[in-house]
């Protein structure tokens, strides 16, 4: 190597340290220049460009590019030995790509176009991950994918949890309204705008918590399931609340398309599934109450 190359790589060292990845990208490009087979350059370009992803530089495509560009310059030996560290790279910057579209949902009103553009949105970061994987000649993927498919349940249910508490919960409920015992007397009755806007909001995030429910796996943090599911047990009981209170002819319909959300699975701890059970008596209850005062 020249000594040139070796300035460049003492002071990429430090980028990285430091965690100054624009610095670290901009030194992997001159060690590239000085060497264009330098694993280590394209290695660290590569990690640089994952940690740079953000709304306004989404470059996933060029983290693969130069994950695969660092492979493809080592021999056999050292490509069954490196595969891994470069699988979890271009990991890093698919996981970062999942953040930014889930931002998007943080900046937005739920929507169902908006639900519709974020899932189909991550399931083409899943593909393109295992088309990745695959540049690197990895035959079974699924370790990695089932790590992806974990990071989703996370961000998901951190993402619901945000919008929730800072939007739809907020803007909405009735704990916020002002006065006392909004939910339980039978002479209040909310503007119907306020609760149609609310139930259909707080069900576009069920149906996030939905999708991401379908990436669970064997190998996924317990403590990100059981936050999944209460999530969906807090906003079911709120959804009831708010159509019990409001609706008529479309109550018990509505009561069928919640059960349908939140059917308990052979998989679920035996008191999550009893909250789901209570979640559909508490809809009948208020169901009846309602037909009983109209």
């Amino acid at each position: 190597m020249s000594e040139k190359y070796n300035e460049y790589l003492k002071l990429l060292k430090n980028y990285v340290e430091s965690e100054d990845y624009k610095g670290a990208l901009s030194t992997t490009e001159k060690m590239i220049e000085e060497n264009p087979l330098s694993y280590e350059a394209h290695f660290f370009k590569a990690m640089s460009l994952a940690n740079l992803i953000s709304y306004e530089n989404q470059v996933v495509s060029d983290v693969v590019k130069s994950a695969y560009e660092a492979y493809k310059v080592l021999g056999d030996e050292e490509k069954d030995s490196n595969r891994n560290a470069l699988a979890e790279i271009m990991g890093s910057g698919f996981s970062n790509m999942i953040s930014v579209i889930l931002k998007a949902f943080e900046e937005k009103r739920p929507s169902e176009q908006l639900v519709v553009w974020i899932t189909s949105s991550i399931e083409s970061m899943e593909e393109e991950f295992r088309k990745a994987l695959s540049y690197i000649e990895i035959t079974d993927d699924s370790e990695y994918i089932r790590k992806l498919q974990n990071i989703i349940v996370k961000k998901v249910g951190h993402t619901v949890a945000a919008v929730w508490n800072d939007a739809v919960f907020k803007d909405y409920s009735r704990d916020t309204l002002e006065g006392e015992d909004k939910w339980t007397d039978p002479e209040y009755r909310p503007d119907e705008k306020i609760m149609v806007t609310f139930a259909k909001e707080a069900m576009y995030l069920v149906s996030l918590l939905s999708f991401s429910e379908k990436k669970i796996n064997e190998t996924t943090d317990p403590q990100s399931i059981h936050e999944l599911y209460n999530n969906k047990c807090v906003i079911a009981y709120r959804i009831a609340n708010a159509k019990a209170y409001v609706f008529h002819k479309e109550l018990y319909t509505d009561g069928l398309t919640l059960r349908n959300h939140f059917e308990p699975l052979g998989t679920l701890p035996d008191e999550t599934r009893k909250k789901y059970f209570e979640i559909s008596k508490k809809y009948d209850e208020l169901a009846y109450e309602y037909e009983k005062k109209i």
